[in-house]
């Protein structure tokens, strides 16, 4: 079973494109080939290309590289153009971070109506391949630039298309809206950027709809399907453009309901204690008008410690969204096969909402998890333009933390709070403290004390946290107790918060059940840093608010 590429971070991408540089030729000296071999005919050599002007040098970008999923600038080992390929793409891409220059240091954009494809190929690329000590160009640049080769086609569209998202598709006309859809049809179209932009022009023929594009849709599904039934084996079909999607579009046009549809077992109306939150039971089903089976992926989306294809939503009273919580783990993806819903049938799995959201504030709140069958929408800062699918809005009422007075013991909790030597590096439980934490924390130390007292130990520190005299490390530490006691705020990810820290990472049982939550398998981090006295008491002010929804009330009769 293939890996899902879908949440690799960022690190391990960076490595996987060095040692892809090396052997692909993405690395600044041109590959080594196994042995001489003459160029074809009627091609430059490769000392000549600097000398070429701006159209012949892309015309030969384009000979090189013909297909829309080429890679831009790859060649193999053993490629007898290697050379060539390696001086062409350098030449363009110097070339083109001088137009670039030009074009952002005029304070206005300039009108492209009437700029040539060598033109715009150049300025995509200057674009597209900055380096890495350079800003991305902001959107209201890129996006003229991006729009103007999608009108003109050729080369320019097809790089467009791969390596910028765009950001709307209503200025699209008809005919050019049937003219790309079949080309993002291309393979290695699943997660990427031509696979967003696929989607965003899905969404448009959808909110257009008419009998066109019925049929529109329907041809591009059969040639979708065709692909799959030339495909050889799973990891060549996991590359191709999935169908779900498209049906989905297919049924919204036709004013069918949607080919899948999410459904939660038990109330629509729940609740939950601050900071806790709900564990949903949910199913995919196939509820296609037509009776289709429907393909769908199945794992390729579990490594980070959360079901990274789903997502789940809380508005407000006042329609507030609140935003995401970010990637739990530092590897995202896993082992994937493809899935098989017969009309009707189930696949079910189960979700824990804090995995997804942050704690929420007491209050009511409007639910909808939503799930896309490709892409990671919980590791997405937007999702906007996708086509995903949602369940009916569930209610949730959190209500505040009541803590007994009897559960609260300040003393022993300070007592244990000023034992820890905040000179000595710290150590961070990122999971509920348990036997996995114990190489990391003992049991016996202060620390694990303390941390083993659950959140009854909450009310102490965060009066602890305003204490006015508390030095940077003391407040280092405390607040590294908070995170591990809740699963919220976690300090590790703020620059200058901490210092020097050790870290662990772990499961959580922060639920109203007390089963396993998010978290991967144990494992040790050493990381380092300085303390930012002003960063790190910004970041404390975030515990504010806490007080007002953790509350120590009386004894319940005959406690105490």
């Amino acid at each position: 079973m293939p890996n899902d590429p879908c949440a690799l971070p960022i690190a391990v991408a960076g490595i996987l494109l060095f040692f892809a540089g090396s052997i692909r030729g993405w690395a600044a000296e041109p590959a080594i080939t196994l042995a001489p071999v003459p160029l074809p005919p009627n091609l430059p050599e490769p000392s000549r290309v600097p000398a070429l002007d701006d159209a012949g040098l892309c015309a030969l970008y384009t000979l090189l590289y013909p297909k829309p999923d080429d890679d831009f600038g790859g060649y193999e080992l053993n490629d007898p153009l290697a050379k060539l390929k390696d001086m062409t793409t350098r030449e363009l891409r110097e070339r083109g971070a001088k137009q670039l220059a030009s074009y952002l240091a005029k304070p206005k954009a300039p009108d492209l109506a009437a700029a040539d494809e060598p033109v715009v190929l150049m300025l995509l690329h200057g674009a597209i391949f900055r380096r890495f000590d350079e800003p991305p160009v902001p959107r209201d640049r890129f996006e003229p630039i991006a729009r103007r080769a999608l009108l003109l086609g050729g080369r320019a569209r097809d790089v467009a298309l791969g390596k910028y998202r765009l950001g709307d598709a209503a200025w699209m006309s008809d005919g050019l809206l049937r003219e790309v859809l079949p080309t993002l049809r291309a393979p290695t179209s699943r997660w990427n950027d031509r696979g967003r932009n696929r989607e965003r022009v899905l969404g448009e023929i959808v909110r257009r709809g008419g009998p066109a594009w019925k049929n529109v849709l329907a041809t591009d599904l059969a040639a979708i399907r065709r692909q799959a039934a030339a495909s050889q084996g799973l990891e060549e079909r996991m590359q191709l453009t999935p169908t779900l999607e498209t049906l989905c579009a297919l049924r919204r046009v036709q004013g069918k309901g949607d080919p899948l549809r999410i459904e939660i077992a038990g109330p629509a109306k729940v609740q939950s204690v601050f900071p806790m939150l709900p564990k949903f039971d949910v199913a995919l089903v196939n509820a296609d008008s037509e009776n289709e089976t429907i393909q769908f992926t199945r794992g390729g989306d579990y490594r980070s410690g959360r079901q990274a294809r789903w997502r789940v939503e809380a508005r407000d009273a006042a329609g507030k969204v609140f935003p995401e919580r970010p990637q739990l783990g530092g590897m995202g993806g896993g082992l994937v096969n493809e899935g098989e819903l017969a009309p009707g049938a189930r696949w079910k799995t189960s979700l824990r909402m804090e995995s997804y959201v942050p704690a929420l504030p007491p209050g009511r709140y409007s639910i909808r998890v939503l799930y896309h069958d490709s892409v990671c929408i919980a590791d997405e800062a937007d999702i906007d333009g996708l086509i995903v699918f949602s369940c009916d809005p569930i209610t949730l009422t959190v209500r505040a933390l009541e803590i007994p007075q009897a559960d609260v013991n300040a003393a022993k909790v300070l007592e244990l709070l000023a034992a820890i030597d905040d000179k000595r590096k710290l150590k961070v439980v990122a999971g509920t403290y348990n036997k996995w934490a114990h190489e990391l924390v003992s049991p016996d130390s202060p620390q694990g004390k303390l941390l083993s007292l659950g959140l009854p130990a909450l009310p102490p520190l965060l009066e602890a946290l305003e204490d006015p005299k508390l030095t940077p490390t003391r407040r280092a530490v405390v607040l590294t107790l908070l995170f591990s006691l809740t699963g919220q705020l976690d300090p590790r990810a703020t620059p200058g918060v901490l210092g020097n820290f050790d870290s662990a990472e772990g499961p959580w049982t922060i639920s109203s059940d007390g089963s396993m939550s998010f978290g991967s398998g144990s494992s040790n981090v050493i990381l380092g840093g300085k303390i930012d006295e002003t960063a790190q008491k910004e970041f404390a002010m975030k515990w504010t608010l806490w007080k007002q929804y953790v509350k120590v009330v009386p004894n319940p009769p005959g406690k105490g």
